[in-house]
């Protein structure tokens, strides 16, 4: 947490940076004198201060808006719960692996959710990780390649399902892949590479096999 903290504010102050760099440039140039700009008495040094106080208060408000907004233009729910329940499974976690699912129901009353199990050994970490914004980006990945095929699991797809599902989330839900890889060590099925991010382009492009 105190390390995205951190790249928050360093990205800002480089942003500031950059501003007054460029300030300075334009000013040479141009003969442009920004203390008239900034106001009778005002200072270069508090037009900068201004923009600051601008520039963090929008990155900390369109970040509170952001997973809200993400949220409601897609119309998914996001649903913590103690049990795996899908397609007849159900269970505390039945293989122990799964921390978030998208179930494919027959009437579709599944179609906008996702299911973050809480049961997941590891979870009270996860809660807390980046991991969990990729494991969310995957589940949606689920989402929009049903919309696209009428299944999660297209033909096109064969037996490597969920490797393909994860090409899709980093292509286009941007996702981390290196993040991905780590986590997700020793599960061969979810093993991504160039053929898997080709099948997901070709989903995407609406071809489903």
């Amino acid at each position: 947490m105190f390390k995205r903290i951190g790249l928050f504010l360093l990205t800002n102050v480089a942003v500031l940076v950059v501003l007054g760099v460029v300030l300075n440039i334009v000013s040479a140039v141009f003969g442009i004198n920004f203390s008239n700009v900034a106001g009778k008495g005002q200072s270069y040094g508090t037009l900068l201060i201004f923009a600051g106080i601008v520039g963090f208060s929008g990155s900390i408000i369109s970040l509170l808006m952001s997973k809200t907004i993400a949220k409601s233009t897609m119309g998914v729910q996001i649903e913590q719960t103690m049990e795996f329940n899908c397609g007849g499974q159900s269970g505390e976690n039945p293989s122990g692996f799964v921390a978030a699912y998208y179930c494919q129901m027959p009437d579709r009353s599944q179609r906008n959710v996702v299911h973050m199990l809480t049961t997941h050994p590891d979870w009270t970490q996860t809660a807390r990780s980046p991991w969990l914004v990729d494991m969310v980006k995957h589940e949606l990945s689920h989402r929009s390649i049903m919309i696209s095929c009428g299944t999660t699991q297209p033909t096109i797809a064969a037996d490597r399902t969920e490797a393909v599902t994860n090409s899709y989330s980093v292509l286009f839900f941007g996702a981390d892949r290196d993040r991905i890889t780590n986590q997700q060590q020793g599960v061969a099925e979810y093993g991504m590479d160039a053929s898997s991010d080709q099948l997901a382009t070709a989903i995407h492009d609406g071809n489903c096999g």
